[in-house]
């Protein structure tokens, strides 16, 4: 039982590291009352991006929402763009984080290359 239990936390903690990669946001782009680990990064298809939220459409053809804030920041080619630089249906990825809710808040999103392009 101790070793289910254990692998669980280890297991956990794993997840939570490969969560924090080296473009993860730093603390001083979170704002107060967010969590400062990242919640995740979600991949998919661009459905809508307005001032408040950015839905996505998952490989798995699930829709999620993500909040958006005025210091989510956009990115292209590794450039700083326009939120109005993102057209509808191109592949993004949304690093995001906690918000004191724990609903997931976009701190950066980033175009995908698609295939094909260098």
């Amino acid at each position: 039982m101790l070793g289910v239990v254990l692998g669980v936390v280890l297991a956990g903690w794993n997840l939570q590291a490969q969560r924090r990669r080296s473009n993860a946001p730093r603390s001083e782009e979170l704002g107060a009352g967010v969590n400062e680990s990242l919640a995740g990064t979600f991949h998919g298809k661009l459905k809508d991006l307005n001032g408040k939220e950015i839905v996505l459409q998952t490989a798995e053809d699930q829709t999620v929402v993500i909040r958006r804030s005025r210091k989510t920041k956009f990115w292209r080619d590794g450039k700083e763009i326009k939120a109005s630089g993102i057209k509808v249906d191109e592949m993004v990825s949304v690093d995001a984080v906690e918000d004191v809710d724990l609903k997931p808040i976009a701190v950066r999103v980033t175009v995908e290359k698609t295939r094909g392009t260098t």
